[in-house]
């Protein structure tokens, strides 16, 4: 799990891929993998879990998984992004998260550092966990705790000092990005407060609308700086309702922030309000659920992440301006 990912909003405007780095580590004796522990609804088809299942330490992410593990920061990993020369889009902990009790804040820091040290590259958290984060990141020692962790990489004194000069002039960082993911109306009430604060101080901030499990009202979120959503995937995927993104896109369109819509799912509807809203009249619908009341659209792209399956206006992937 490392450089180039296919992750789509990891891309670059020209189709450059990006990378998922994960230096935190659990191990079950000698079978190495993640760990991490289910949040809310959103976590239920995890792909970062099914992965573990196949090819990690084969336990599943639950707090009963935990006391069987060796959970550490693998200090090889943490490195890998000083040696990718090219600019990319970095996403901390993909197959965890960051935030995550078991992760020790000297481990956070240390992650940080690494981003002071590399401006070349974005670097895009993501969180459940709300709760971790403005305690965190509005910490007044925390930009001390970071240089600190600079001096002790030991990478010579040209490039330690460039870092320290970033940490004392750029603060915030400009290349880390702190987000939280949302799937409903819940979660989107209970994660906003936290994302809001650390926005204040400077902090760039977005949100993952993915899995979109309901229509959320975006109201207050003007402070986001991208906005990314998509439908679930999967073979058990959860129905995902055009409408909901669309008036995500809406909203976006009226508050000003970049919208990249990353995918439609694999259990894509269209209620009958949004077809005679949005579609006119006009598409064809693999067939109707009249339990629902709604068209179901079976596309090709088994993610649904094929732009050209979808409705044109749907057709948007806006990238923030950085740094």
């Amino acid at each position: 799990m490392a450089d180039k990912s296919k992750i789509e909003w990891l891309k670059g405007p020209g189709g450059e891929l990006g990378a998922s780095w994960n230096p935190i580590v659990a191990y079950r004796g000698r079978r190495r993998g993640w760990f991490c522990i289910h949040a809310s609804p959103g976590c239920m088809r995890c792909y970062a879990e099914a992965m573990n299942s196949w090819r990690g330490n084969e336990l599943p992410y639950r707090v009963t998984s935990q006391n069987k593990l060796r959970i550490e920061l693998d200090e090889k990993v943490l490195m890998q992004p000083l040696h990718w020369k090219q600019s990319r889009k970095i996403f901390p902990c993909s197959m965890t998260d960051h935030l995550g009790s078991w992760v020790e804040d000297q481990w956070i820091y240390r992650m940080l550092a690494i981003a002071a040290l590399t401006p070349q590259h974005d670097y895009l958290f993501l969180t459940k966990r709300e709760k971790r984060l403005a305690p965190l990141f509005l910490n007044m020692n925390l930009r001390l705790r970071v240089a600190w962790e600079v001096r002790e990489f030991l990478l010579g004194s040209h490039v330690t000092i460039q870092a320290l000069n970033r940490l004392r002039n750029e603060w915030p960082l400009k290349n880390v990005w702190l987000g939280v993911s949302v799937e409903d109306q819940e979660r989107a009430d209970r994660r906003r407060e936290q994302l809001e604060l650390v926005a204040k101080l400077g902090w760039l901030t977005w949100v993952s609308y993915e899995p979109a499990l309901e229509t959320v009202d975006w109201v207050g979120w003007n402070f986001l700086k991208w906005f990314v959503w998509g439908g679930e995937s999967g073979p058990r995927a959860r129905p995902f309702e055009v409408g909901w993104g669309w008036r995500a896109l809406d909203w976006c369109r009226l508050a000003g922030v970049p919208c990249f819509v990353k995918q439609m799912g694999r259990n894509v509807r269209v209620s009958m309000v949004t077809f005679q809203r949005r579609f006119g009249g006009v598409m064809s619908f693999n067939r109707f659920d009249q339990k629902a009341g709604e068209f179901i659209i079976k596309l090709k792209n088994r993610k649904g992440g094929d732009p050209s399956e979808w409705p044109e206006g749907l057709r948007v992937r806006e990238f923030p301006k950085v740094q």
